[in-house]
């Protein structure tokens, strides 16, 4: 479940918007949104909780008014806010903490845990939510995890144990 608001300004002379929903496939699907005919500065707020299928990216739309004739029509957004409220996001029955360390690293990190792991998966991500590694039929309470063509940034490690989320962690990876 996706529970996200969005506030910002907008002025335009034909109708313009803000909207969010998802895409799939080049196919959008909008949730909610607000627009505007205002030459003023106006206030435009939304809010909307959906739920994103397999495949499924949230978007957020700005759409600045369409225009015919020889006269381009201009639209202006500005201090535009996007808020997500990760209290939706479904969290774990029973944690089980993890630790990396270090982190950020730059060639390998030391993923432990509290209690021993038995024929456990591990899957990284991307903040695009792209599994960009995975590691199999992992046992006990250390896991070392090399970078590999990992590239610098921030991704989210998931490690699964009998087909059940068993734990998430967050990791950065430096520059060389």
């Amino acid at each position: 479940m996706v529970s996200l608001t969005y506030f910002g300004w907008a002025k335009t002379v034909s109708p313009a918007g803000i909207y969010f929903g998802s895409i799939n496939n080049g196919i959008i699907d909008i949730q909610a949104g607000d627009t505007t005919s205002s030459t003023n500065w106006t206030y435009l707020s939304s809010s909307s909780q959906f739920t994103l299928g397999p495949g499924d990216t949230a978007v957020v739309l700005l759409h600045g008014g369409t225009s015919t004739g020889p006269i381009l029509v201009n639209s202006y957004f500005d201090l535009i806010t996007l808020v997500e409220d990760i209290s939706a996001v479904p969290r774990l029955d029973h944690p089980n903490p993890i630790t990396i360390s270090p982190s950020p690293f730059t060639t390998e990190a030391i993923i432990t845990t509290e209690t021993n792991l038995i024929d456990a998966n591990l899957a990284v991500y991307n903040l695009l939510g792209e599994i960009v590694m995975t590691q199999h039929h992992l046992f006990g309470k250390s896991i070392t995890l090399h970078r590999d063509n990992l590239p610098e940034g921030i991704y989210v490690v998931e490690l699964f144990e009998s087909g059940k989320v068993f734990s998430i962690g967050r990791m950065m990876v430096a520059g060389e």
